[in-house]
């Protein structure tokens, strides 16, 4: 039987990720989560991942994020750039970016070599709420039950993240 840790927030949820480590950020937007991952996480690396579509916003994240020397922008489709890192590179990613159940299914396969075994995969918008994020549940489970990962943890806020670690 599985037991799955559930953690009030996602900012709670970032208190497991190792001190020091690699992580990605797979979708930016504004950068306000990958800010909070770097208070917690405290990161060696934080690669962030996000095509930016409007200049003034990549700016915006640029002139904020860019100053962390731990911080490496790519902009770049998650699918373009997941050639760039060498396979168990990360010790984790956090999965926000399109939530279409082709693009999250794509990610979790496309960056499951680039996690170390027993990495992280953490994700948002785990819920059906909306045509926008119809694609996350069934992507994430999909993955599971094909067995790359195993389901371990779950926030229980409106807009819930998961946790997968890597097989």
């Amino acid at each position: 039987m599985v037991k799955i840790r559930v953690f009030p927030d996602r900012e709670s949820l970032y208190t497991i990720i190792p001190k020091g480590a690699i992580g990605a950020e797979l979708g930016v937007q504004r950068g306000r989560n990958a800010r909070a991952l770097l208070e917690i996480a405290k990161p060696k690396e934080l690669h962030l991942i996000d095509i930016w579509a409007r200049n003034r916003m990549f700016k915006a994240v640029q002139e904020v994020l860019g100053k962390y020397r731990q911080v490496i922008m790519h902009r770049a489709a998650t699918l373009e750039v997941v050639v760039d890192f060498d396979d168990e590179y990360f010790d984790w990613i956090y999965v926000d970016a399109d939530h279409a159940y082709k693009s999250v299914n794509r990610d979790l396969r496309l960056y499951h070599p680039k996690v170390k075994k027993n990495g992280l995969v953490l994700g948002h918008d785990f819920f059906n709420h909306g045509r926008d994020h119809m694609g996350v549940i069934k992507a994430v489970l999909e993955c599971v039950a094909d067995g790359l990962y195993e389901f371990m943890y779950l926030t229980s806020e409106r807009w819930p993240s998961y946790g997968l670690r890597r097989l």
